[in-house]
């Protein structure tokens, strides 16, 4: 098969900060495939001497703290991967670009959604929530936009969705909830939950038709 190399663990951590790719730099890398941000130096390199390149569909990218990174794709979704809480008394850069933020994906290690974090994210259609969430605020504010239009929730556990601690104010809209890709229209809730937390299900109805 074809070797791909990429100049970083993750194809699309190629930073634009690179600036120079000295001679030799991948002697003998004779099925090198470099993976960089369009308009790039590394783009640019790769283009000029004849290197094979695959362009991202990354639009930007950085670190919340020191234990949460963020990168936004050209798709609308934003995507955060880390562990632990938000930091919400420092920048959250990604707010400047809420008018294109479609999905957001919370990745798996993330302990808490904190208020704040997806403030006047009205274009929002969908969030996935892991089950190491243990808390969620507020999630967006979308003022202006159609109250009857609902967005989708994606989860894999029921039981951590259930056992999440929820903010009153954590929906101003209806929700549809979908369990491992599937909507929920019945839910059943399995004999291993002992506990269903308040606001659980709240704002749901749009989805739900039947508990059991």
């Amino acid at each position: 098969g074809v070797s791909v190399w990429f100049i970083t663990q993750n194809p699309s951590d190629l930073p634009d900060s690179v600036q120079t790719i000295r001679d030799h730099a991948f002697a003998d890398c004779e099925n090198l495939t470099v993976y960089c941000n369009n308009g790039s130096y590394a783009h640019k390199y790769c283009v000029e001497n004849n290197v094979p390149y695959s362009l991202t569909n990354l639009v930007v990218q950085g670190d919340h703290g020191s234990n949460i990174k963020w990168a936004l794709y050209n798709d609308g979704t934003l995507e955060f991967t880390g562990e632990g809480v938000f930091d919400t008394t420092i920048t959250m850069p990604w707010l400047e670009y809420v008018d294109i933020i479609n999905h957001v994906v919370i990745g798996d290690g993330i302990t808490e959604i904190s208020k704040g974090i997806l403030y006047d994210c009205e274009s929002l259609l969908s969030l996935t929530v892991p089950p190491s969430v243990k808390k969620v605020y507020s999630l967006f504010r979308r003022p202006g936009s159609d109250v009857n239009s609902s967005i989708k929730i994606y989860i894999e556990d029921l039981e951590a969705w259930c056992n999440i601690e929820h903010s009153a104010l954590m929906y101003n809209e209806p929700i549809d909830l979908y369990l491992n890709g599937e909507k929920l229209e019945h839910l059943v809730i399995p004999d291993t939950i002992t506990e269903v937390k308040p606001w659980t299900f709240s704002m749901v109805y749009s989805s739900v038709e039947s508990v059991a």
